[in-house]
């Protein structure tokens, strides 16, 4: 059985770059340029402070990203300027993945309501508790599948740690937008280390149009 201690992503493919962003916001004048200089990047930090999207939705990046069903749920909440297919298990029914994170955490104070607080004191215990889990639901999996049950129903006996996969092609606007999202402290700590991962790809497609969108440099 294999687990995952965190998520995942690849970058497949790419489409322009900070010149094309630039070059797209110049075209009203009937403007293209082959090579980048500094009045492009003044242009690019202009279009992101005073919120000209569309030119940055003229790069696509296109991800190969795995990881568990209940942060792919929550990383699907963001739909504009994305396009997604991912695994079925209709289809799939080979041994399943399973994400157990390295700590577990504590319910925040104060009576907030959403988020996690300190590491739990106990964490060893609730690790040894999902590997055990994770053990027992891929026994029982395993067994349905065996016994000749659909995959597509066999599927409803599997946790939320089940990891998935996907693949996802989003423009330089969409990947800012939910990354800066999901960065945010008060974001689930599974998400957070997802979008961390995503804007170390994407960043490297349009390094002056990333750094204008999050608000990096002026």
């Amino acid at each position: 059985m294999k687990i995952h201690n965190k998520s995942t992503a690849t970058l497949l493919d790419s489409m322009g770059d900070d010149l094309r962003v630039a070059n797209v916001a110049r075209v009203s004048f009937n403007k293209w340029k082959s090579e980048m200089d500094p009045s492009d990047a003044r242009l690019i930090h202009y279009l992101a402070k005073h919120h000209h999207w569309t030119p940055f939705s003229h790069v696509m990046v296109t991800l190969r990203i795995e990881a568990p069903i209940f942060i792919a749920r929550q990383w699907f909440k963001s739909q504009m300027g994305v396009t997604r297919n991912e695994m079925s298990r209709r289809y799939v029914d080979d041994a399943p993945e399973f994400y157990i994170p390295d700590e577990f955490h504590a319910r925040p104070e104060k009576g907030i309501k959403q988020g996690s607080g300190e590491v739990h004191d106990a964490t060893s215990h609730m690790s040894v508790l999902a590997l055990g889990l994770a053990y027992r639901n891929l026994g029982n999996y395993e067994g349905l599948i065996e016994g000749g049950l659909a995959p597509e129903e066999a599927r409803m006996f599997l946790p939320q740690n089940t990891m998935t996969a996907w693949v996802e092609t989003g423009s330089l606007a969409y990947y800012a937008r939910v990354c800066k999202l999901r960065l945010d402290s008060h974001a689930q700590r599974g998400i957070q280390q997802l979008a961390a991962e995503v804007a170390s790809i994407v960043e490297n497609v349009a390094p002056v149009s990333w750094a204008a969108l999050m608000g990096e440099s002026k």
